[in-house]
């Protein structure tokens, strides 16, 4: 089954596909393809980039947040007794250091029209550096990023009375920088 072309089409395709000219049109074409390829688009430098991992030690960072507070807590007057509780939302993460290539590519034509056409693309590669400690390679570790506070439970002797209520949301506010919304101070029950 043969296409059959008009006259002026199939002059047209004889001019523009000769031996010459096919590894142009071919490397265009492949540009072509290269340059549609979506590309993720980033605000971080072109030579610095975090990544965020899971850092598994969240229970001893809240353990040590809680009984500095019930410490503090405990001598200011008026409190007494008290047991604080934190929540978190999530584990807190270790910042990676990382290494990021970003090259751009621009590509001008000139149009049959006399015009310009102007194609841009953006390719970018990251890497982790890694360090080497008694032959094992572990990433380095820029930083850490502490576990998101949820809300904090205080249960104190003297919460009976609101001045003791309002000092203790206070201090745990300001402690460990959450807003009073998340804070509960409640009154110990004594036995004896």
């Amino acid at each position: 089954m043969e296409m059959k072309l008009p006259p002026k089409v199939k002059d047209f395709m004889k001019k523009i596909f000769t031996k010459e000219k096919l590894p142009i049109i071919l490397l265009i074409g492949v540009l072509l393809v290269v340059i549609s390829i979506p590309v993720k688009k980033s605000n971080s430098s072109k030579q610095e980039a975090v990544i965020v991992t899971e850092n598994k030690g969240e229970i001893s960072y809240v353990e040590e947040l809680e009984n500095q507070l019930e410490g503090i807590l405990e001598k200011t007057a008026g409190v007494g007794k008290n047991c604080v509780m934190i929540t978190v939302k999530n584990t807190g993460k270790e910042v990676l250091y990382s290494q990021k290539d970003i090259s751009t590519h621009k590509l001008t034509e000139k149009e049959a029209d006399g015009g310009n056409r102007t194609e841009e693309s953006e390719s970018i590669s990251e890497s982790v550096l890694y360090t080497d400690e008694n032959g094992v390679s572990k990433p380095y570790v820029q930083g850490l990023e502490m576990p998101e506070i949820q809300g904090v439970l205080i249960i104190a002797e003297g919460a009976d009375k609101a001045e003791v209520i309002a000092v203790v949301t206070e201090a745990a506010g300001t402690l460990l920088n959450v807003s009073v919304n998340k804070i509960k101070v409640m009154k110990m029950e004594v036995t004896s």
